[in-house]
């Protein structure tokens, strides 16, 4: 991985949704009977749409949880890892989108995982919606992470400092 990439994933913001979140089928409602015209949709949009009143807590690379996600992950691992982009290559949202459901599917087959939706944000406008999964082990995260064809994840263990989990060199 070169210089600037591994300076990008070091410079990302990494959300975490804190709130309950609305599966939006087809994209088009946030809530029961709360639609959004389709101008309104991010592009692309996300397969999980966050309230804009949601709260979302900052993950950065070497330095602590912040508190709000201390209380959640307490003593357990915890990694931030996305399907989309495999290799750090943009790809089209449809084929990113299936990906990132077939990702969600497979963590929700370990019940020791707990999900969040979350998004990484890059400082030159990249963006990435994400999962913030605490429960599973570095093994786990690097398998999923390896078959999404990640170069890297965030990871870490209770309020440890996060780490970048380098899976391709």
């Amino acid at each position: 991985m070169d210089k600037a990439l591994l300076d990008e994933f070091r410079t990302t913001d990494y959300l975490v949704c804190l709130d309950e979140v609305e599966v939006a089928p087809a994209h088009s409602t946030i809530a029961p009977g709360i639609a959004l015209p389709p101008t309104s949709l991010p592009s692309p949009a996300p397969a999980t749409l966050a309230h804009p009143w949601a709260t979302w807590a900052s993950i950065r690379i070497d330095q602590s949880l912040p508190e709000s996600l201390q209380t959640l992950v307490g003593a357990r691992s915890w990694g931030f890892i996305t399907a989309w982009n495999p290799r750090s290559e943009r790809r089209v949202a449809e084929d990113n989108l299936t990906a990132q459901r077939e990702l969600l599917t497979a963590l929700r087959s370990w019940p020791e995982a707990v999900i969040y939706p979350a998004i990484g944000i890059g400082t030159n406008g990249w963006s990435e919606p994400s999962l913030f999964i605490i429960g599973l082990d570095t093994a786990a995260l690097d398998a999923l992470g390896q078959r999404h064809e990640q170069n890297a994840y965030v990871h870490g263990h209770g309020n440890a400092t996060a780490s970048l989990r380098l899976l391709r060199s």
